[in-house]
């Protein structure tokens, strides 16, 4: 496995968060979990810029690699998860 601090993007769902700089994500994992979190504003990109609350919009989350294989990749997002952590594997198709 390939090692390092790169800074890349994963596809997700953008809703407003609970404080104005913040916004929730969600995405899901391979397994079926999805991953919902609340993060700093500047760690997504989405359009429109500020999502309705019920329909979100489709965005990208910046998250950093921590190893790659040739299929999968383990992340760690900028803030925890809500029920998971911080440290996922995902597929390296999900990484934009």
């Amino acid at each position: 496995m390939k090692k390092g601090n790169n800074v890349v993007y994963i596809g997700c769902r953008v809703f407003p968060g609970m404080f104005s700089d913040e916004k929730a994500v969600s995405f899901d994992l391979p397994d079926g979990r999805v991953i919902n979190a609340y993060v700093n504003e500047r760690d997504v990109v989405s359009e429109p810029p500020s999502p309705e609350a019920e329909e979100g919009a489709a965005g990208r989350l910046k998250i950093s690699v921590v190893e790659t294989s040739r299929d999968s990749a383990v992340i760690d997002l900028p803030q925890p998860s809500l029920t998971a952590g911080t440290r996922f594997v995902v597929p390296m198709a999900y990484l934009k």
